[in-house]
């Protein structure tokens, strides 16, 4: 299994001129649940929800919860390839 070294970053308001500027949250080898669902651009909870779920892999030290890299960045690649399908119209 490869290790990944992936950077993780967060989008700060947008310039008056309406650049965008990146803020770097981390560079490390697991991220936290905050820092994923940040990411991911949903709410804690949901992160909580899929680990629970065990649709992402995370490891539990003591009452934390700590994301591999290797496995987030797994569990976006096999994201990417869901499909969403709308619900029928009632």
């Amino acid at each position: 299994m490869r290790k990944y070294r992936a950077m993780i970053y967060e989008e700060l308001p947008p310039e008056a001129d309406g650049t965008i500027k990146l803020r770097r949250v981390t560079s490390a080898l697991y991220i936290t649940v905050p820092q994923a669902a940040t990411t991911l651009r949903v709410s804690v909870q949901t992160v909580y929800r899929l680990v629970d779920q065990g649709d992402l892999k995370a490891s539990r030290i003591g009452s934390l919860v700590r994301i591999g890299l290797a496995d987030f960045v797994e569990f976006l690649e096999g994201a990417r390839g869901a499909e969403y399908e709308r619900p029928a119209k009632k």
